[in-house]
């Protein structure tokens, strides 16, 4: 039947048959084709081509098989699935691509995605239970999580060499338990919160723990098993690693009230901890040296216009101070000895810490 000699047609066919093979040819600008079919066993091969083509498909089956191939600028593809068994194998190339994805069931669900250029995937996930198998081969991966109150995410990562993992966490509560198996492990730890409770199981032929804590209120429990182990205090392994700040300042022939100071300015984007403090006097004439000498000291925020520490003692005092004194990066520090004795003096002042 060909009906090339009409410019409008319309016809409703109904065909009742055992065995029906029919093979339909259209070309018309404006296409309306309503398909009602009914068997056992059906296959309809379809191959559509046109400027724009709308296709609704209602499919009740036992067993079903959908091969579908696109190539288009624009594809927007509404699926609605019910059954108890669904494998979706969807293979895209696309520079954009939006895939929403609704699901209610228990569901497995295996995408395998290339790309050459960067590839953003988002993933709203609402359910009882939740498994996320993520394999990524890329040079750079960003990773957002957000999730509900009483979650527990489990991370498995192999690969053979990872430049950094940062990993931001906001919550209330937290519980991190982290195994690691590797060469070399570089493990840098910032946690700002009322209460922490960290700890640490490490087996290594070589370990360095750089541990820096303020609290009000710490306990360290340490077991270490080694044949050569070292734990530094604070001022201890800052003078290690070269951070140590000795400041003096002197004074000859000094008379009753004479002050001698000195100022330090404290590096830009670091801070200065000053743990001692001392001062003293010697008399400048041999027949004053058993004579009482008075010493003032004091530490001085320039900047600020304010005193960190003052002391005074005979001949002179000194203190090591169980909290540091802590000036800012940018700040002024003046410290100084003033002479107190009824004769001339020499006077002498230094201070000690550490700048970080």
């Amino acid at each position: 039947m060909v009906l090339t000699d009409y410019p409008d047609w319309t016809q409703l066919a109904h065909i009742v048959g055992c065995d029906v093979t029919v093979g339909i040819e259209i070309e018309a600008q404006a296409i309306d084709l309503d398909t009602n079919i009914t068997g056992a066993e059906i296959m309809v091969p379809i191959d559509l081509q046109g400027a724009y083509i709308m296709m609704p498909v209602d499919i009740q089956a036992q067993y079903v098989t959908i091969d579908i191939n696109i190539a288009a600028s624009a594809v927007t593809l509404n699926v609605a699935i019910q059954s108890s068994a669904v494998t979706l194998n969807v293979a895209i190339q696309s520079s954009a691509v939006t895939l929403n994805v609704a699901i209610a069931s228990a569901v497995t669900i295996n995408v395998n995605i290339s790309s050459q250029s960067a590839f953003n995937l988002n993933v709203n996930l609402a359910a009882s239970a939740i498994t996320l198998n993520v394999a990524i081969q890329s040079s750079a991966v960003t990773l957002n999580v957000q999730s509900p109150a009483g979650t527990t995410i489990r991370c498995d990562i192999v690969a053979e060499s990872i430049t950094h993992l940062d990993v931001h966490l906001t919550t209330c509560t937290l519980t991190i338990n982290v195994a690691i198996q590797s060469s070399a492990v570089t493990l840098n730890v910032a946690i700002q919160s009322s209460a922490v409770t960290l700890n640490v199981a490490i087996q290594s032929s070589a370990v360095t723990l750089n541990v820096a804590i303020q609290s009000s209120a710490v306990t360290i429990n340490m077991d270490i098993e080694a044949q050569s182990v070292g734990v530094y205090l604070k001022p201890d392994w800052e003078t290690k690693e070269g951070n140590q700040k000795i400041l003096t300042v002197s004074g000859s022939n000094k008379s009753f009230g004479d002050y001698t100071s000195a100022t330090y300015n404290v590096t830009a984007g670091k801070t200065l901890y000053i743990t001692h403090f001392s001062i003293y006097g010697v008399a400048n004439n041999a027949a004053d040296g058993d004579k009482p000498h008075t010493m003032l000291g004091d530490l001085y925020n320039n900047t600020n216009s304010v005193y960190l520490y003052q002391m005074a003692g005979d001949t002179g005092a000194m203190i090591a101070f169980p909290t540091p004194i802590i000036l800012a990066g940018g700040k002024q520090l003046r410290y100084g000895v003033q002479a107190m004795a009824n004769h001339t003096v020499n006077v002498y002042a230094a201070l000690g810490g550490y700048e970080i």
